[in-house]
């Protein structure tokens, strides 16, 4: 008996090590790979939330000034990591600023028919246009690139745009202008997604520089309209009425403008370009619950949900479509 409970107690041991060295490295990974996609998700639902809060709450609409002021701590977050070593962005090159000028220009139009999109409707209709992003890409990139889409990925932007549809139908606080820009939202971010894949390939710049670079030629711009528009006057004006949580909520949102991108880089990085579509989908989940809880759309019907519901799913769709399609990609492929 004894000899036997040694002979266990020795096969245990040996056994412990070899099962840590095969599936200690694979749950690393996994957990690993599960902060990336967490972390992109919370940033994501937080500056939303934070920019909404700004617009709803405070009653603050000046939307430059909030832009101009993301993109100046952008740059010089990305300054104080170059100089610690942290990311590498080469210093500046003035045949790489010419070179990212195109998508400069689509990602100044993109943050700024954006952010009075996210200020003229309602979290919920703005998280649910915003999702048909994806019909203009489908197009852009049929126009300008040449690539056809599935007939699965039609389908499920179908079902996200009757969903949308409907939504938009009985949306009770609708408003041409939000919506307007928001739709112009969406069809800048779909040029500004298919230019970078095209900036990407001319200058070898990575995520951080394409940032770098777009950052610094938009701020002079937003710098520019604030004047122009009277948004820093009014800003000067007003600024002793606003209480300390304003001013709160207001570097938290201009701190996110910069971590959110690093989020979706970390995310891409560390997982795929497919883990940060499906994570794009639970953070719309996530919006959509917060949302309702934080700010309270009164203003909706049966039908309204049923519609944000539908572009819900046509967006699940989406990625088990582009899934299927990575698939069919991957065995295509010759077998060496």
């Amino acid at each position: 008996m004894r000899r036997r409970a040694a002979s266990v107690l020795t096969y245990l041991k040996s056994a412990v090590p070899k099962f840590h060295s095969k599936y200690g490295a694979l749950v690393a990974y996994a957990l690993k790979s599960l902060i990336a996609a967490l972390y992109y998700i919370l940033v994501s639902v937080s500056l939303t939330v934070f920019n909404k809060s700004i617009f709803q709450n405070y009653d603050f609409q000046e939307t430059t000034i909030l832009v101009s002021s993301q993109l100046s701590i952008t740059i010089l977050l990305l300054f104080i990591l170059q100089k610690m070593e942290f990311i590498s962005t080469n210093g500046f090159q003035w045949d790489l600023f010419v070179a990212c000028l195109p998508l400069a220009l689509s990602y100044y139009l993109m943050l700024v028919t954006s952010m009075v999109g996210l200020r003229d409707t309602n979290l919920v209709i703005y998280n649910t246009l915003r999702r048909t992003t994806v019909f203009f890409v489908l197009i852009l990139e049929k126009v300008i690139l040449g690539k056809k889409a599935s007939w699965e990925v039609v389908a499920s932007v179908i079902v996200m745009l009757s969903g949308t549809m409907v939504a938009a139908i009985f949306d009770m606080s609708f408003s041409i202008y939000g919506y307007f820009m928001v739709f112009s939202a969406n069809l800048t971010t779909a040029v500004y997604l298919v230019l970078i894949r095209y900036t990407r390939d001319q200058t070898k710049l990575d995520n951080f520089g394409i940032l770098y670079y777009c950052s610094l030629s938009c701020l002079p711009l937003f710098l520019l309209t604030g004047i122009l528009d009277g948004s820093l006057r009014r800003l000067f004006m007003h600024a002793p009425r606003y209480e300390f949580s304003f001013w709160l909520f207001f570097i938290l949102a201009c701190s996110f403008g910069f971590v959110i991108n690093h989020s979706i880089y970390y995310n891409t990085t560390t997982n795929s370009a497919l883990t940060q579509n499906i994570s794009a989908q639970v953070k719309d989940l996530a919006l959509l619950v917060s949302s309702y809880y934080f700010f309270h759309p009164q203003k909706s019907s049966t039908w309204g949900h049923i519609g944000v519901a539908t572009s819900f799913v046509g967006g699940l769709l989406y990625v088990l479509a582009k899934v299927m399609e990575m698939k069919r990609t991957l065995e295509e492929l010759p077998n060496k």
